[in-house]
């Protein structure tokens, strides 16, 4: 019965490796470039708008709080290398989660900040131990009944399972955020949003088109190749961040 824990916490690995790559793996965005003639018209229209017509643009600055989706983040995963049997077995033993916290912290001196909420990840283990009862059975190919009596075959009841896969998990250490944050800076030009990680220069080719509001922040594409967004990111499109401080 050990190596079935020890198979429940590979599972929870290959999650681990979900929140890395959507937290800090570069990539290429499959949204193509806007075209220049469409630049340019919407450029020309701007121009024939009276300044009275333009609403003031919100500041882009202070706290914001996006929630991810999980089973949509094992999806990018198993798309882009995960495996994908042990990625659907991740999903049906976090089914009800909330979703994962993804924090971004703009500042007035045109710095930035990114990570992943740890409390939020940490959450995750919570609602696979409640999941336990009824999904492991359909994981090991049982019936609940037949999965009850190979646990009593060993002296052990389902209340001692989930305690003992409990007892060997450690989330402060297996959700490290530290490695998966970012630092830099940012350039909102319009509906533009450059984000350049420090050390990097900025690609100006490569931005998130997004909508600012006073209390929201929502990205709508991923332009070109960027190098703060994960492959198969459009795939979570639209992001919609809510201003949190």
């Amino acid at each position: 019965m050990m190596k079935k824990i020890t198979k429940i916490l590979a599972l929870l690995l290959v999650l681990t490796l979900v929140f890395a790559l959507v937290a800090c793996q570069g990539g290429t965005s499959s949204k193509k470039d806007k075209d220049s003639k469409d630049d340019k018209s919407n450029s020309e229209d701007a121009g024939k708008k009276n300044d009275d017509e333009q609403p003031v643009a919100p500041t882009l600055g202070g706290k914001y709080t996006a929630v991810l989706d999980v089973q949509t983040l094992i999806d990018l995963a198993s798309e882009t290398g995960a495996d994908s049997e042990q990625a659907e077995m991740v999903k049906q033993l976090l089914k009800g989660s909330k979703g994962v916290n993804l924090n971004m912290e703009f500042n007035a001196d045109n710095t930035c900040s990114a990570e992943m909420d740890k409390d939020s990840m940490v959450a995750l283990v919570d609602v696979m131990l409640e999941n336990i009862p009824t999904v492991m059975p359909s994981i090991m190919g049982k019936s609940e009944e037949e999965f009850e009596a190979a646990l009593t075959a060993q002296g052990m009841t389902m209340e001692d399972f989930t305690k003992a896969v409990a007892e060997q998990i450690d989330p402060e250490t297996m959700f490290d955020t530290s490695e998966m944050n970012l630092q830099g800076t940012y350039r909102l030009d319009g509906d533009k949003l450059y984000i350049t990680k420090d050390g990097e220069k900025e690609k100006t080719d490569a931005y998130w088109v997004v909508e600012v509001t006073a209390n929201s922040m929502i990205v709508k594409e991923i332009i070109g190749e960027d190098n703060t967004a994960p492959e198969g990111a459009e795939k979570l499109l639209p992001w919609t961040f809510n201003k949190v401080g």
